[in-house]
């Protein structure tokens, strides 16, 4: 089994169907990554070597979002959406901060 950021990657699906197992990366963005990693997406997991796991890993480390990161990211976006529409919340929180 291929591991790609903590998410273990189906060795018998095509890569554009592999990526999909990580947070954060649908269709699109896998053949995109594929893409640019120079890996058909017709290839299987199981037959990627060393060097094109490792590709496709640093494209997604330095241009993508995916997993822990993104839902970080969306809990506090959900969290400031509440409040800002919560005005008793709001009203809460600025009294919490002049303390």
């Amino acid at each position: 089994m291929i591991r790609i950021l903590g998410v273990n990657i189906p060795e018998n699906k095509r890569g554009e169907i592999g990526l999909t197992y990580i947070f954060g990366i649908g269709r699109k963005l896998s053949i995109k990554i594929l893409e640019k990693a120079k890996i058909s997406k017709h290839k299987i997991v199981s037959k990627w070597n060393n060097e094109e796991s490792n590709k496709i890993r640093s494209i997604i480390n330095e241009e993508y979002k995916i997993e822990g990161e993104l839902k970080s990211e969306i809990k506090i976006n959900m969290f400031e959406t509440h409040i800002n529409y919560n005005p008793h919340l709001v009203k809460l929180i600025k009294n919490i901060m002049k303390t």
